[in-house]
């Protein structure tokens, strides 16, 4: 098929969608009410956000003369169906046993592969989808943050550039599907497994960028023919979840998955206007999988058991408290903060069974977000959130992420900064449960939380929840690590 007939047939198919589609709901996911505050208030005098702008303004600009953008065409190595637009990865928590195989020519054909829960393969780089889908991300985030607060075009136009080539563009464009996500090499047919899709999780925040984007001339405007084809890559990959038999064993599971799932395909139904779909979406996890997912203690179960229990335990939150919070902003959906399992246990006994176990040597630093978001909604008479909050805060995290801030009035305070420490994680302590997720950037480079820029007391707003570190947690804050 020819270049031209691929771009008319996109443009035929954008054409037909957005007759389906809503306007959508204006996104707000990342905060942009936030940011909205901040640059009308503070971006003058931005005080104790100093050192958070200097890091925006430096990731950015790296982003900006970023030279070869981001595209699932560059990778080495095309899916087992040999389509070189498909996304492709493998299940980080599978090895090679090659015990009693003989004449071995190949390990990943070979020798079957077995599970080691927690231990991830050494070979994960070789494909190069899962880390390119989070520099992009990451990259087209700090593009359009910086955009919406300078209003310099040149980063609108950038991140534009980006989301073109890895969504739109006919030659470079990933299929909106995940159809060989987390495969598990060996001997036999290699094919996705329901496990992949949480690799797309981060994808919940294009959204968020497109409308910081949307007054640029880059954009031009929430009907663009750009927004148009964006919300079109969106509507048929939520059509893809909804209908897919991976999709549907994602939306079966009954641990994270389910989770990450509903906040994924919640998210598109939102933004491509079909808030209806949404609501019933929301409404079925909380009729089914959420029902048993936090017991009587606030212990989760399904992720308890994991060889990391606090990390899987938080994890599971980040959704749960994204879910709750789009929730807030979709007409008729459910009160998710306030809803109670089997069992009678909520978020908020979840997240006080965490806050109750102490400072956990497990990963923490994946509790920031939902440990914060559930502080915002329920509020902190114990001062025992800030306690925990202010011992995350002195970890030092890896500067190839940051984190957004969830409240719309985050920046209004400032204080003196705790002493740092350090923090055991590695590279690959960001890949899920057969999860994927890599880091987009150098993991040498250590951002160090702003000086004075954090005072945790009953009454004060954590400023820093504006200092660009830790972002694994974008979904909340995750971006991923190989």
């Amino acid at each position: 098929m020819s270049r031209l007939m691929r771009i008319f047939i996109i443009h035929i198919l954008s054409w037909m969608s957005s007759c389906l589609l809503g306007d959508g709901l204006p996104f707000d996911l990342l905060s942009i009410s936030g940011l909205r505050h901040f640059k009308a208030n503070n971006l003058t005098n931005p005080g104790c956000a100093q050192a958070a702008l200097d890091d925006l303004k430096k990731k950015a600009s790296i982003a900006l003369n970023n030279q070869q953008p981001y595209s699932v065409t560059n990778s080495s190595r095309s899916p087992p169906n040999g389509n070189e637009h498909g996304y492709y990865s493998w299940a980080p928590y599978f090895h090679a046993n090659c015990s009693g195989v003989p004449h071995i020519k190949d390990p990943m054909t070979d020798c079957p592969y077995q599970r080691i829960d927690g231990k991830y393969a050494t070979d994960l780089r070789l494909l190069t989808d899962p880390r390119d889908s989070g520099s992009m991300v990451n990259d087209v985030l700090a593009l359009s943050i910086y955009y919406y607060l300078y209003e310099d075009e040149k980063y609108a136009t950038k991140a534009v550039q980006l989301l073109n080539v890895w969504f739109l563009d006919p030659d470079t464009a990933m299929r909106p599907n995940i159809e060989f996500g987390q495969v598990v090499r060996g001997p036999g047919e290699w094919v996705g497994r329901v496990e992949g899709i949480l690799d797309m999780r981060y994808y919940v925040y294009i959204p968020a960028a497109v409308e910081l984007l949307t007054n640029s001339t880059a954009v031009g405007g929430s009907n663009s023919q750009f927004t148009k084809e964006m919300k079109t890559w969106f509507f048929q990959y939520g059509n893809w979840l909804l209908t897919s038999k991976l999709g549907t064993g994602a939306r079966n599971a009954a641990n994270n998955h389910a989770t990450f799932y509903v906040v994924q395909l919640a998210t598109y139904f939102a933004w491509t206007g079909q808030e209806k779909k949404a609501i019933i979406l929301i409404q079925e996890f909380r009729d089914r999988q959420f029902q048993y997912q936090i017991i009587k203690s606030g212990e989760q179960p399904l992720e308890s058991g994991r060889t990391r229990s606090f990390h899987y335990q938080a994890f599971n939150l980040i959704a749960l408290t994204y879910i709750a919070r789009l929730s807030e902003k979709i007409n008729g959906a459910p009160n998710f903060w306030e809803q109670k399992t089997k069992q009678g246990a909520t978020i908020k006994t979840a997240v006080d069974y965490l806050v109750d176990q102490g400072f956990p040597k497990d990963d923490p630093i994946y509790f920031m977000v939902p440990l914060y978001s559930a502080k915002q909604h329920y509020g902190d008479s114990t001062g025992k959130y800030n306690k925990f909050l202010s011992k995350l805060l002195q970890i030092d995290i890896p500067g190839d992420e940051w984190w957004l801030f969830w409240n719309p009035l985050a920046l209004n305070d400032a204080g003196s900064m705790p002493p740092k420490v350090g923090t055991n994680r590695t590279d690959d302590d960001d890949i899920e449960e057969d999860g994927g997720g890599y880091t987009p950037a150098d993991t040498n480079e250590t951002v160090k939380w702003s000086s004075g820029a954090l005072s945790i007391t009953n009454s004060s707003v954590l400023c820093n929840y504006f200092v660009w570190g830790s972002l694994w947690i974008l979904i909340l804050g995750f971006i991923p690590r190989l």
